[in-house]
């Protein structure tokens, strides 16, 4: 039979695209070529999928990119732990991990990223230095510290999974020695399958109990008084310990079994604490640190030699290892090698802070480091990752603070690119893309690359390109280069291409990212026609008849007119002089609503408005004349917020002072008296209100709770007051404060939620209050203050809703940290992030760079989107605090689909392209009556080919693609 293949048949209905195909017969595939998601989190994965690269083929000691902490911790890290799960344990002197608060001591997922099922509120207040996680998922800290959890402890506790303190662990006491120090003198402790603890280090009492160099602990933290290695000696003292599978255990120190007997320096002792006689190691063989090897091997350390005894304790002086000059730890990994950290020569050559041993004693030259120095902890992962802590803040040209992850593997040169995309913009003349070898490099390397078209087409937005890598000897890095076209046309989406590596050299391995994405940005997003110069802060704004934009700030002038405080703008950004012509109000407003017959609403702070007396809220004519009919009460305090209700009467969160973030909500009649009918139910949270909005029926939306550990709740409040009990609301984390609620056009809300001890997001509702399932909002990273180490921000200060449910966000906020998305993001509406919107990075106007501040935002009719703060957009751009954006693309536009492709027992594969579409879903017929769907699309890809797994066989099938709604 032969095999031909064919093109669909498509119809047009209205916003769907209806695709039928013949009749079945034999049909070859046809192939597509290669395409590159925009999205990055789908880059990484579709490109291990495409050219079968994995984790697998990675080289010792070579930086893992799929590991990221982000900005990582504050302070420095002692201690890492890996639980059984894969989660990392990360303990040490720190306020905040990557944005988030988290007290010396953090989770982290194996991506890196921060664990929030697991938080130790409040974390403990001194340095952690040793971890011991349990096979129940509990985990035993010890440290620098009187309280943890809540909960006094003196030095050492037991947590819960979830990072609680736990109360059936006795943590009141520390060992002690003669001169009544405690930490850091316990030196080593180690954690029994049984759950007992073992204690090592220079001490001579646990708890009351006179116990020297070593003790125990059983599983809730009492001492094990059944254990005591030396009866009667004062003066024994430990400076390692290892525990053997048999449950015996090895120390190296200065022991003596009596007062009378002679110092003993390594020995082995019985599971109850009695010496192992068995165990031969000679007199005054004396070192620092122990390593237990697979095969039973001791290795034993000195501050320049190293030691192999056998499992009995026998020593072979001819094995001894000369280390020089100088090293801090020891560690035996996988394959009986060992690994050293701390050491600036191995065998008189000059390595790394990190350096791995082979059994015989060479340095082992595939484990290429020369990254790293001053490592603080070092933990392998079950799949033999090694985890590496210290002050570093590049791994192998990678962004990476204080936490990297290293392969374990074979010899040889790996190569792959520095990261998963790069961004510039169309007006510059080419894009730069950095490889990196890691591994070996003692010998030349090269490897293939090419250009790919997706959204970005080659000789119309840049210039294809294919060649070779060359590194030479020794050489690490190189670059790519690929020339950028300015295609001259007006505000468009940012395009992408691909770039591949391939047919990599005799002895060179690609490894993930070997496919990056190249972002062409617009240089049209910026509408440069509107330019009003706002001299000043921006603090609300609103949005007039006719695209006119009411605007209120710290400023005193706007486009060379004088103005103070408030003013209005025409469609163009120009000053409207028919508003306040005599520059009177003078007034900075903190809300601003339209009310009936074009009157507008302002609220703030203020006793007086152009002479007349209005506390804190006041009624403005078109022209900007105060209403004398309009008179709030005296006793109103500080207006933060304000909403107008359908029946004229106006809503406000009052508060004693404008720097307290909650208050209470008051409701003043359509002449400004107060409306003595609305009675909110809150109680003793009266004054805890922290947002709120109107739906479109009158009632209102509020969070309530105490800036404590109480919990803030949404709920819903009928016209008088009353609280509505058919809506279900969200309670949320204790701590947490709600920045805005802000409402969709199809009566879903989105709440925008954080503070300084839980992490910001937006979380979504449905109409009745219940949690929106699909809902996928983005993670939020903190906004880096570049040129002070350590120091960041975070806030979201704007959240619009669009027609066509997408949320636009701005604040000192980034999205996947590493990205471009720095300061405003727009989302899909899943949540999830849409890359086609990207305006610029916004920063703030402080000497040195800082956080953008935004005040308030617009979305005019046209769709495009006004932005006001304190902020620059782009130094290129020279556009600060007040800027207008184009909406770039639709959410959905033209669609084809090019053809559909089935072979004898296959399900069929449609192939469909999809120009400037975001969302869509695929749906399949046989008779045009009922419609099922096959294809549920959320990434901003070109080309996609589906397979419909579910065709029944029939003798015709229909497919259409419909908007996602």
């Amino acid at each position: 039979m032969s095999s031909r293949s064919i093109r669909c048949t498509c119809l047009s209905f209205l916003d769907q695209l209806v695709c039928a195909y013949c009749m079945r017969k034999s049909r070859r595939l046809v192939s597509s070529s290669l395409k590159f998601s925009k999205m990055l989190s789908q880059t990484a994965t579709f490109a291990w999928v495409v050219f079968g690269i994995g984790w697998a083929c990675a080289q010792d000691g070579v930086f893992d990119a799929s590991f990221d902490v982000g900005l990582g911790p504050d302070g420095t890290i002692e201690a890492l732990a890996v639980q059984r799960d894969g989660k990392i344990l990360v303990g040490g002197s720190f306020s905040n991990f990557a944005g988030f608060p988290r007290l010396c001591l953090a989770r982290l997922n194996d991506t890196g990223a921060v664990d929030f099922g697991f938080a130790c509120e409040p974390g403990p207040n001194g340095t952690i230095y040793k971890l011991h996680p349990s096979s129940d998922g509990k985990v035993i800290v010890l440290g620098e510290f009187t309280e943890i959890g809540g909960e006094p402890r003196l030095g050492i506790a037991r947590l819960n999974a979830d990072g609680s303190a736990d109360p059936t662990f006795d943590g009141s006491e520390q060992p002690v020695n003669s001169y009544g120090l405690s930490w850091p003198l316990l030196i080593k402790t180690v954690i029994q399958p049984d759950g007992k603890l073992l204690l090592a280090g220079f001490f001579q009492s646990v708890r009351g109990l006179s116990v020297s160099g070593v003790a125990r602990l059983n599983a809730d933290g009492s001492v094990d008084t059944s254990f005591q290695p030396f009866p009667g000696t004062t003066y024994s003292q430990a400076s390692d310990l290892v525990l053997q599978p048999d449950g015996k255990m090895i120390i190296v120190g200065e022991f003596a079994r009596s007062p009378d007997d002679p110092e003993r320096n390594l020995l082995r002792l019985n599971p109850d604490g009695s010496e192992d006689y068995t165990f031969s190691a000679p007199e005054g063989l004396s070192g620092g640190r122990l390593a237990l090897q697979e095969n039973g091997d001791l290795i034993l350390t000195s501050s320049s030699t190293i030691r192999r005894l056998s499992v009995d304790g026998i020593w072979n002086s001819d094995e001894d290892l000369v280390v020089y000059p100088y090293f801090y730890d020891l560690f035996s990994g996988p394959g009986d090698r060992m690994y050293l950290f701390g050491t600036s020569e191995y065998g008189g050559m000059p390595t790394g802070d990190l350096v791995r041993i082979n059994r015989d004693g060479t340095r082992d030259w595939s484990f290429d480091t020369g990254i790293f120095r001053g490592i603080d902890a070092l933990a392998f992962q079950p799949d033999g990752k090694l985890l590496v802590a210290s002050t570093f803040t590049t791994a192998e040209g990678n962004s990476r603070t204080s936490i990297a992850r290293l392969f374990e593997s074979s010899p040889g040169s790996i190569v792959h690119f520095e990261q998963l995309s790069y961004s510039t913009s169309e007006t510059n003349t080419s894009l730069s893309f950095r490889v990196i070898r890691g591994g070996a490099t003692n010998l030349p390397a090269s490897t293939g690359y090419r250009t790919v078209e997706e959204s970005a087409l080659a000789g119309v937005d840049f210039v294809a390109r294919t060649g070779r890598v060359e590194f030479a000897f020794g050489e690490r890095f190189r670059t790519v280069e690929v020339p950028v076209i300015d295609d001259l046309v007006g505000a468009e989406s940012h395009r992408n291409f691909g770039v591949v590596l391939e047919n990599p050299g005799k002895g060179v391995s690609l490894v993930a990212p070997s496919a990056t994405v190249g972002v062409i940005q617009d240089n049209d997003h910026l509408d440069l026609s509107f330019s009003p110069g706002a001299i000043g802060e921006i603090r609300s704004m609103l949005l007039l008849p006719q695209d006119r934009l009411l605007v209120s700030g710290q400023f005193t002038n706007i486009g060379g007119i004088a103005r103070y405080r408030i003013a209005r703008l025409d469609s163009s950004g120009a000053v409207d002089m028919e508003f306040d012509p005599e520059n009177r109000l003078r007034i900075l407003a903190n809300g601003m609503a339209l009310g009936p017959d074009s009157s507008i609403l302002v609220a703030g702070g203020f006793t007086n408005v152009a002479g007349l007396s209005r506390q804190s809220i006041a009624r403005l004519s078109w022209n900007g004349s105060v209403a004398e009919d309009f008179v709030p009460p005296e006793w109103l305090g500080f207006v933060s917020r304000l909403g107008l209700q359908p029946d004229g009467k106006v809503v406000i969160l009052t508060k004693t002072s404008r720097v307290e973030k909650r208050g209470s909500l008051v409701r003043l009649n359509a002449d400004g008296s107060h409306d003595t009918s609305f009675l909110p139910e809150l109680g003793a949270l009266s004054n805890t209100v922290s947002a709120f909005a109107i739906q479109p029926d009158g009632r209102l939306l509020a969070t309530v709770g105490a800036r404590s550990p109480t919990n803030l709740t949404l709920l819903r409040l009928q016209a008088d007051g009353s609280i509505d009990q058919s809506y279900a609301g969200a309670v949320f984390p204790p701590w947490s404060t709600a920045e805005s609620i802000t409402l969709q056009n199809d009566g879903r809300v989105i709440v925008a939620l954080g503070s300084d001890w839980v992490p910001r997001q937006l979380r979504r509702f449905n109409t009745d209050g219940t949690e929106d399932p699909s809902w996928h909002g983005p993670d939020f990273w903190s906004f880096p203050w570049v040129g002070i180490v350590g120091t960041s921000t975070f806030s979201i200060d704007v959240v619009l809703t669009l027609p066509d449910r997408r949320v636009v966000v701005a604040g000192a906020l980034q999205v996947r940290a590493g990205t471009d998305h720095f300061g405003v993001v727009r989302l899909n509406p899943d949540g999830s992030v849409d890359d086609r919107f990207n305006p610029g990075r916004f920063e703030g106007l402080a000497s040195l760079p800082s956080w953008p501040i935004f005040g308030g935002g617009a979305v005019q009719e046209d769709g495009n989107l006004i932005l006001g703060g304190l902020f620059r957009l782009d130094v290129e751009t020279a556009r600060t605090n007040l800027v207008r954006i184009p909406p770039g693309p639709p959410l959905v536009s033209a669609a084809s689909f090019e053809n559909v492709v089935v072979e004898p027992n296959q399900a069929p594969r449609i192939r469909l392209r999809f120009e400037g579409t975001q969302f869509f879903v695929v749906e399949a017929s046989i008779d045009f009556a009922e419609w099922q769907p096959i294809y549920t699309n959320s990434s901003s890809r070109l080309i996609h080919t589906i397979v419909d797994s579910a065709d029944p066989q029939p003798r015709y099938r229909f497919y259409r693609a419909v908007p996602w709604r």
